[in-house]
C-alpha cells in the first residue's frame, strides 16, 4: 500500500487559503487592487478574544450575602465594531472606527456606550433583588470595577478607568447615579466618588486586565500624509487618557507581546504607567498582538481536528515593484526586484522565522504605454500553518492573576481547561511540555508568584521553542501601517513603545 505523502504548506495553491466569500467575514481598512488591508480591529479573525473568554468564566447576577455583594457584569463590542454584535461591523464607515479609533465606534465613544448601557441596567439588578433574591436594598453603599480589555479595547478600559474616577461632575458618576435613581436603587446620602483609601473608599478599581494595550489613534488632519491620515507610530491618542492612578487602582496587569514579533509601524505600545509600583505589573511575553490578547483560530476550536484553513498562514510581507522603459532593460529589473526581495528576507528572518517557509511567487510583468516600457513586481510571502494556541496561556496567566487578586470567576476547579465542551479553552500538548507549561503558568498565576511567572515567561529558550512550534503569528505585512518598523540602533525589526505619562 502506497504511503500517503504531506504537501509542504509552501506547495499549497492559493485557493487554499481562500475563505468562501463572504460579507465582512475578516474586517479590513483599506482596499485595492492588491487585496484587503488588515486592521488594528481586524488584527486576528473570528475567534473569541481573551477578553470574550473572561468574561464568560465571571460570576454574574449573584448575591453574596455573606459581603453583601452583588456581582454584575457587562461586555461591550470591540472599538469599531457595533453595539449589538461583537462580529459585525458597526453602520459608520470602517476606517473611521476600526482603521482610526475615532468616531462613532471608537475608543471614548465606546467608553460612553459602556457607561450607558451598565447605567441603563441597573434596574436589571434592582429587580433581581426584589425577584430572586428577596432582599430589601436601600441604597449601594460601594462600587468595585474589574475592568479588561485588548488592543484598543485596553485603551478604552484604561479610559473607562478614568472617566470612573472622575468624580462627581464626570461622566460616569452623572449617568450612573440617574440610572440608579430610576432604577429605585440610589447610592447612599454620603456616597464620597472621591477617596482613594480602600477601608473608606466608595468607589474604586479593584482589578485592571489588560492585553497589548494599542491606542492607536490616527491624527485625521496630518500634513505628513498626501491623504491627510497620520498612520504612523505616535504618542499623540487624541482624548484617550491611559494614565490610570495606583492610589485609586488596586491591582493592574498588562501583558504585552514581544516587540521583535510585534514590531507594526502603527500598531506601537502603550506601556502602563506606575509599574514601579508593586500592585501594577506589565509583562513582556513571547508572541505577536493577537498571539497574547486571542482571536486567532486554535483547530480545537472545530468539530474535525484535521481542518487546517483557519490555521493557515499566507501574509505579503514585501511587494516589490519597478519600472522599465526599454525591452533589453527587462530582465535588468527582473533581478532588480529578485535581490530586493532577497535582501528584505534575510532582514526578516533576523527575528527567527524559518527559511523554508519564504515563498516568492512568479514575477508579474505589466505592459505599460504606447512603447516597450512595462513594470515588475515581485512579491514575498510567508506560507505556513500556525497554531492559534498560544493565546490561551496567556488567557490562563490573566485569570489564574485574576482569580488571585478576588475577581468574582470561576473555572469550576479548574474543570473547564479540560472540558471538551469547552473548546475555546482548550490547548493541545504538540508533544512538546506546551500542555506542562499551561498548567504550570495557572498555578503559579492563582497564587500571586508574580516573579516566578515573569522568569517563566521571559525565556530565550522559550521563545525558541514558541517559534520552533509556530507559535507566532507573523503580523507585519507590506500594508498601509502594518509594515515592521526598523531599529537602526539593534539593527532588526522593533515595535516601537511609549510610556505613560499621568493626565494623558
Amino acid at each position: 500500500m502506497e504511503q500517503k505523502k504531506e504537501v509542504p504548506i509552501t506547495a499549497l495553491s492559493n485557493d487554499c487559503f481562500t475563505y468562501p466569500k463572504k460579507d465582512n467575514f475578516i474586517l479590513s481598512l483599506f482596499k485595492d487592487d492588491e487585496g484587503e488591508i488588515e486592521t488594528v480591529a481586524g488584527s486576528a479573525s473570528n475567534e473569541l478574544t481573551n477578553v470574550q473568554k473572561l468574561y464568560e468564566l465571571f460570576i454574574r447576577n449573584e448575591y453574596y450575602s455573606e459581603l453583601n455583594t452583588f456581582n454584575y457584569a457587562e461586555y461591550v463590542t470591540g472599538i469599531g465594531t457595533g453595539n449589538s454584535t461583537a462580529i459585525a461591523p458597526a453602520d459608520e464607515s470602517i476606517v473611521v472606527g476600526q482603521g482610526l479609533g475615532i468616531g462613532k465606534y471608537g475608543v471614548t465613544a465606546k467608553v460612553t456606550t459602556g457607561i450607558q448601557t451598565l447605567s441603563q441596567n441597573i434596574e436589571r439588578v434592582a429587580s433581581a433583588f426584589v425577584k430572586k433574591l428577596e432582599v430589601v436594598v436601600d441604597g449601594i453603599e460601594k462600587l468595585q470595577f474589574d475592568v479588561f480589555g485588548f488592543s484598543r479595547g485596553a485603551a478604552a478600559a484604561r479610559h473607562f478607568i478614568n472617566v470612573v474616577l472622575d468624580g462627581e461632575n464626570g461622566e460616569f458618576a452623572k449617568t450612573f447615579t440617574l440610572g440608579c435613581q430610576k432604577a429605585n436603587l440610589p447610592l447612599i446620602y454620603d456616597f464620597d466618588w472621591d477617596e482613594s483609601d480602600e477601608m473608606k473608599a466608595n468607589c474604586e478599581i479593584t482589578f485592571a486586565g489588560l492585553f497589548d494595550t494599542v491606542a492607536s489613534v490616527v491624527n485625521i488632519f496630518s500634513k505628513n500624509s498626501p491623504v491627510g491620515l497620520d498612520l504612523n507610530t505616535h504618542t499623540d491618542n487624541g482624548d484617550v487618557r491611559l494614565w490610570i492612578d495606583p492610589r485609586r487602582v488596586r491591582h493592574a496587569v498588562h501583558l504585552t507581546a514581544d516587540p521583535t514579533i510585534e514590531c507594526r509601524d502603527n500598531f506601537s505600545l502603550n506601556h502602563l504607567n506606575s509599574t514601579d509600583e508593586e500592585h501594577f505589573h506589565e509583562f513582556v511575553l513571547p508572541g505577536a498582538h493577537s498571539d497574547i490578547g486571542g482571536g486567532y483560530h486554535s483547530r480545537l476550536s472545530f468539530d474535525n481536528p484535521d481542518y487546517l484553513l483557519p490555521v493557515l498562514e499566507k501574509k505579503l510581507v514585501k511587494r516589490v515593484s519597478r519600472t522599465f522603459s526599454e525591452r533589453w532593460d527587462e530582465e535588468k529589473t527582473k533581478q532588480y526586484v529578485l535581490n530586493e526581495l532577497e535582501k528584505y528576507k534575510v532582514r526578516d528572518r533576523l527575528t527567527g522565522w524559518k527559511e523554508e517557509d519564504y515563498v516568492i511567487e512568479p514575477l508579474e510583468i505589466r505592459q505599460e504605454g504606447k512603447n516597450d516600457g512595462g513594470r515588475v513586481i515581485g512579491k514575498l510571502y510567508i506560507q505556513r500553518q500556525v497554531e492559534g494556541d498560544l493565546s490561551r496561556l496567556y488567557l490562563r496567566l490573566m485569570y489564574g492573576l485574576a482569580e488571585f487578586h478576588g475577581v468574582p470567576m470561576s473555572d469550576e476547579n479548574s474543570e473547564v481547561w479540560e472540558n471538551k465542551d469547552m473548546r475555546h479553552y482548550n490547548i493541545e500538548d504538540y508533544g512538546s511540555g506546551f500542555a506542562k507549561i499551561n498548567q504550570s503558568v495557572l498555578e503559579l498565576a492563582k497564587n500571586g508568584q508574580y516573579s516566578a511567572l515573569k522568569q517563566k515567561l521571559s525565556t530565550p529558550e522559550l521563545k525558541r521553542s514558541f517559534m520552533a512550534l509556530n507559535l507566532f503569528h507573523h503580523s507585519s505585512g507590506d500594508d498601509i501601517g502594518m509594515s515592521p518598523l526598523w531599529d537602526k540602533k539593534e539593527h532588526c525589526y522593533k515595535r516601537a513603545s511609549y510610556p505613560c505619562e499621568q493626565g494623558k
